[in-house]
């Protein structure tokens, strides 16, 4: 499973020059992101961190969709990722400094 993040953070880099992709690539991996911030996984959290930080950072803006990820990831920090504070801080600063 592994790989699979690792090549969709690659894909993710690749078209970093082409904000308008990252809209369709948020609506394909925002149920995965969704879903992997509300579960205990820290087997994949820091690629899916990664992920994060991608769509916030390149994308042309910050959709209220991704929006709602937010308090997820402050939730996560908040239950049981506070070892990942530190991957953390990129996306969370994307959100407040990109769309405040």
């Amino acid at each position: 499973m592994d790989c699979i993040y690792m090549a969709i953070n690659q894909i993710l880099e690749s078209v970093r020059s082409l904000p308008n992709i990252y809209g369709q690539l948020e609506e394909l991996l925002f149920p995965m992101l969704q879903k992997m911030l509300t579960q205990n996984d820290e087997d994949v959290y820091d690629k899916l961190l990664d992920m994060l930080t991608y769509l916030t950072y390149y994308s042309q803006s910050i959709s209220p969709r991704m929006w709602t990820l937010y308090p997820l990831l402050c939730n996560a920090v908040k239950d049981w990722a506070l070892d990942y504070f530190d991957s953390c801080v990129p996306s969370m600063d994307n959100f407040i400094s990109r769309d405040p």
